[in-house]
C-alpha cells in the first residue's frame, strides 16, 4: 500500500500499467490493492482520456494526508536513529539496501 502511495505522491495520475510496472506487482494484485486503497478513499480511478480502455490512478487528498503522516513517521525514525548510530554506518546500510532491491528487480526481469 505504502509504496504505491509513494508513486501516486506529486505524481498527479499514473495509469494502471505504469503503476504496476513501477510496483513490481501483476495487474490483479494491483487492482485487488487499488479497489481497497478506493474503499478507504485514498485512491480514485479515472478513465483516460487519451486511451478509454485504461484507467488513471488519483491520490485523493485523504491518501495525502496519510501519505504526509506515514513519510513523517518514517523520517522521524529516521532522526531518532541518527542520534545512536553513526550516520556512515546508516548510508551503508541504505546502501546496501539499494543494491540488495536492485538486485530483486533485476532477477524479477529476466
Amino acid at each position: 500500500m505504502l509504496h504505491i502511495l509513494r508513486c501516486l505522491d506529486g505524481a498527479g495520475r499514473v495509469n494502471q500499467q505504469t503503476l504496476a510496472n513501477l510496483t513490481y506487482k501483476d495487474k490483479s494484485s494491483l487492482s485487488y490493492l487499488i479497489k481497497n486503497l478506493e474503499k478507504r478513499e485514498l485512491v480514485r480511478r479515472e478513465e483516460d482520456e487519451s486511451d478509454k480502455r485504461s484507467k488513471q490512478v488519483i491520490l485523493t487528498s485523504k491518501g495525502e494526508e496519510l501519505y504526509i503522516r506515514i513519510r513523517k513517521i518514517i523520517e522521524d525514525v529516521y532522526q531518532e536513529l541518527e542520534k545512536n548510530q553513526n550516520p556512515g554506518h546508516i548510508r551503508l546500510c541504505i546502501d546496501y539496501m539499494k543494491e540488495f532491491t536492485q538486485t530483486v528487480k533485476d532477477e524479477q526481469t529476466t
